[in-house]
């Protein structure tokens, strides 16, 4: 913590601030709760490389070409998740009729990287980049477990802050020890009630380009009991699978137009 740096934090800030759309300096101070006179000089410095850009004709403020090249940073690693495995999210979306998700590890912390929504009315949703504790829940289970060195994941269950969101919020470490190893046993985990009162979950991991994340299909525990979670599991798992055979092959097709671009610069 001592390590963390204010003016960068603000400025992420203002970021997240114009990710709903454009603001006005008075809106963007409104959000964030900075004085105008350090959220303009925050402004002119995320306009490097066009992060912020402002319109001139109105003073509002918006986020610029910079930012897209950022995203399309995240979307050729963790995002091809979501995008090559699309259509079989879509299909476990539809068998299952709840809420499907894919989670990574942030350091202690997991974040929603892709989400279909249950078209059901009463339904439970994360939101995309939305974070939560790796020691609540299913999809945090299953990203623990996806630690392959002992030490390593010794070392982050060891760091973790155990938070107690819910009554059933795991804040004994050796029960979420014993939960992650039962997890690495059967490959897969289940929740009910850890992050928020009356969800339920199960999730499995997903392997693919050098990193794992977590699939899971979220629901209110009225509709998803134990018994229902283990019915959609077997659905989940083959999901899992085909969003693993469609990565190598994302990646297998990769591979030979990299090789033909080398090619065509050692000609030249």
């Amino acid at each position: 913590m001592t390590y963390r740096v204010q003016s960068v934090e603000r400025a992420i800030d203002i970021l997240a601030a114009l990710s709903d759309g454009p603001h006005n300096l008075t809106e963007i101070t409104a959000l964030t709760r900075l004085s105008k006179g350090t959220a303009f000089r925050l402004l002119a410095s995320l306009s490097y490389r066009n992060l912020v850009v402002k319109d001139p004709s109105n003073n509002v403020y918006t986020l610029g070409p910079g930012a897209l090249h950022l995203l399309q940073g995240v979307m050729s690693g963790l995002g091809a998740f979501a995008s090559v495995g699309r259509p079989a999210l879509s299909r476990l979306w539809e068998q299952t009729g709840e809420t499907v998700t894919l989670h990574a590890r942030l350091m202690h912390e997991r974040v929603c990287i892709d989400e279909i929504p249950s078209p059901q009315a009463l339904r439970y949703t994360y939101t995309i980049g939305s974070v939560a504790p790796l020691s609540v829940g299913a999809a945090g289970k299953v990203l623990l477990a996806a630690i392959d060195d002992p030490a390593e994941r010794a070392r982050v269950l060891q760091s973790l802050q155990l938070a107690r969101l819910t009554d059933n919020s795991i804040v004994d470490r050796d029960a979420l020890v014993r939960e992650v190893e039962k997890t690495r046993r059967t490959g897969w985990a289940t929740s009910a009630g850890e992050r928020v009162i009356g969800a339920a979950a199960v999730s499995v991991p997903v392997s693919g380009w050098g990193t794992v994340v977590s699939l899971s299909v979220l629901g209110p525990a009225a509709r998803m009991s134990r018994k229902v979670l283990m019915k959609m599991l077997p659905d989940v798992q083959l999901a899992a699978r085909e969003i693993e055979a469609a990565l190598t092959e994302a990646a297998t097709e990769r591979r030979p137009q990299s090789r033909s671009v080398a090619r065509v610069s050692r000609a030249s």
